[in-house]
């Protein structure tokens, strides 16, 4: 099954963050179908976690085995200055690894009340979800508390 975003979290991003720039885990490259608007779509034949990102970027990577790769990657993108802010919505598994490592302390996190709703899918996600946000602005984080004003906010 593709986790495909709901369009009422992408609605309430891209007021929050403004335009993206970088979309890359994109079913695919075609700007008129892809359903995240960015500038810039790399899909899985691309391998968006061996390019470097930029910009302003939206991530909603594989939850498998390789999500940690994934946040590790957001996290240094920001980290190393290739990309100003990643903005990801991922599991909220504060129980792992990676997450101590890569999010904890060092994103902003906004953990969603209730279980999101993915794609074309009849029932929610097993789990809850959170919006990741490392290189995030004040004007940004303020805008997210306004957009999701049910999350609870952690700031790094």
């Amino acid at each position: 099954m593709k986790w495909q975003t709901p369009a009422q979290v992408l609605d309430i991003l891209y007021e929050a963050v403004g335009a993206i720039d970088l979309d890359p885990c994109s079913p695919t490259a075609n700007r008129a179908t892809a359903p995240v608007k960015a500038r810039v779509h790399f899909t899985e034949a691309d391998d968006g976690l061996s390019l470097p990102w930029h910009g302003t970027v939206f991530v909603n990577p594989p939850y498998g085995r390789g999500l940690k790769a994934w946040v590790a990657k957001a996290k240094d993108e920001v980290h190393c200055g290739n990309a100003r802010t990643v903005v990801a919505l991922i599991p909220a598994r504060t129980d792992t690894r990676y997450w101590h490592q890569h999010v904890a302390g060092t994103a902003t996190v906004f953990f969603l009340r209730g279980r999101l709703t993915f794609g074309s899918a009849d029932t929610a996600a097993p789990f809850p979800s959170a919006i990741a946000l490392w290189g995030a602005t004040a004007h940004q984080v303020a805008a997210l508390r306004k957009g999701l004003p049910d999350s609870w906010v952690v700031t790094a």
